[in-house]
């Protein structure tokens, strides 16, 4: 997920276009950071182990956003990227080669999620909020009424 000044947008997408070994072309905006930093980027990072894309790249319908790979996992989950989804190599391979191009994919801000498998066992997932939404109790509230919906069914 994007750092806090580059968060993910939120909404509905789709997959567009599916790429293996994708070299990758850092935004303007990245080149002149560095650049001011004293450490220019390249304008394109070319398919290999120093590609942040890692080896597989899914485009979206949302221009300049990607679900992708890594070459450095350990970041994945982390608050590090400009607003593309990171997942471990491994994942994006498994997810690349099963997903059809025109996929759709829901983006959302869900720290709490609850649901019900086929076979009777309830799953729960929470997250701690992200900084910007601490002290916020809406996600709290929604979490115990989802529990108290899915416990009623």
């Amino acid at each position: 997920m994007g750092r806090e000044e580059f968060a993910t947008p939120v909404g509905i997408t789709r997959t567009t276009v599916k790429v293996k070994d994708p070299a990758w072309a850092p935004p303007a905006s990245m080149r002149r950071e560095a650049a001011e930093r004293g450490d220019p980027a390249p304008s394109i990072v070319p398919a290999g182990p120093d590609n942040p894309l890692g080896r597989h790249a899914i485009l979206l319908a949302m221009p300049s956003y990607l679900i992708h790979g890594t070459n450095r996992p350990d970041g994945v989950g982390m608050r590090v990227s400009r607003g593309c989804i990171r997942m471990y190599p491994e994942d994006i391979e498994s997810l690349y080669e099963r997903l059809p191009s025109g996929t759709k994919v829901d983006l959302m801000d869900a720290p709490f999620k609850a649901g019900w498998a086929a076979d009777g066992t309830l799953f729960v997932q929470s997250y701690p909020q992200l900084e910007e939404n601490v002290g916020n109790f809406e996600p709290l509230l929604n979490a115990i009424e989802r529990v108290s919906e899915l416990a009623e069914d």
